[in-house]
């Protein structure tokens, strides 16, 4: 599982329109967007009481000239006027089975907003500024939809919806930060006998293949 949970990163939307002067040169070979994975995140922050919606966002991307020549990934909304610009110094590169993926986990609105449903473009450009593109859809649920189905932290005990979570304890000791995950059964289970000491935890509730729900931190 490769999602994360942090502090909301805002990204201030912007004017679509200012994407036009990105319009370049001609290079030997042009970026290729190959695949797009988009995934809408409800995220209920226990330590500040609130609920946002976070995008985890990333594009498998090839490039003739190799990946160095790979600028800037960009994920737009044209109905309403929003962008979100990612760069070789903010993008979290991975390598899978020998491809490169480039994006990020934590993409949120400004002010906590609920993202638009509707059709968005996500666009790769390279160091001359040829592009490629491909749309997706953001169609989950809002959270006023989910009632059923959200987990419920209270006095010590959290409740799991049916259809169970996955647990992920993370140590907050300098000499042991690697994670772990288990499988949590729909029902109540007792908070202090999930995390250890010295840990946190976040819940992991999937709805589809494209939207989930996260909750935490979870603390002894």
């Amino acid at each position: 599982m490769r999602h994360r949970v942090t502090r909301p990163l805002v990204v201030v939307p912007f004017v679509v329109a200012a994407l036009a002067l990105l319009v370049g040169a001609c290079s030997a070979a042009p970026p290729q967007l190959v695949r797009v994975e988009v995934r809408l995140e409800h995220v209920h922050d226990l330590d500040r009481g609130v609920w946002y919606e976070q995008l985890v966002f990333f594009g498998l991307v090839r490039d003739e000239d190799g990946f160095a020549d790979i600028e800037q990934l960009y994920l737009l909304n044209d109905e309403h006027q929003l962008y979100w610009r990612l760069d070789g110094e903010g993008w979290t590169h991975e390598r899978r089975a020998g491809e490169d993926w480039i994006g990020m986990a934590g993409l949120v609105m400004a002010g906590g907003e609920a993202f638009p449903r509707g059709v968005y473009r996500a666009v790769v450009l390279d160091a001359a500024g040829q592009q490629d593109e491909q749309r997706v859809l953001i169609d989950a649920p809002l959270r006023g939809e989910l009632s059923a189905r959200l987990p419920v932290i209270r006095d010590g005990v959290a409740r799991i919806p049916a259809g169970g979570a996955v647990l992920r304890v993370v140590s907050t000791t300098r000499d042991d930060l690697s994670p772990s995950d288990s499988t949590l059964a729909a029902g109540e289970h007792r908070i202090d006998g999930l995390i250890p000491p010295d840990s946190i935890g976040f819940l992991f509730l999937p709805l589809d293949d494209y939207s989930g729900i996260v909750s935490g931190p979870l603390r002894r």
